[in-house]
């Protein structure tokens, strides 16, 4: 999951948004599925704080594809 989020940092800053959105969007899943599973209440944490971060960060992608709409939607998730 950390490679996802990493993968998808490097793409967004290379300006491959296509790329990040795809990584951004595999790695919320991973977290959604892991916070079903995770017994441990850090874990959870961990979970839900990399949840908010993957949203605030596809959100700025939307923002420089200049698709404030999505960008909006994904900050209000």
């Amino acid at each position: 999951n950390t490679s996802l989020l990493e993968l998808s940092s490097i793409y967004q800053f290379n300006k491959k948004l296509d790329l990040a959105l795809k990584y951004y969007l595999q790695s919320i899943e991973v977290n959604k599925q892991l916070l079903k599973i995770t017994p441990l209440h850090e874990d959870k944490n961990q979970c839900l704080h990399n949840i908010v971060f993957i949203l605030k960060n596809i959100s700025k992608v939307y923002i420089s594809l200049k698709d404030y709409k999505k960008a909006e939607d994904y900050l209000e998730e």
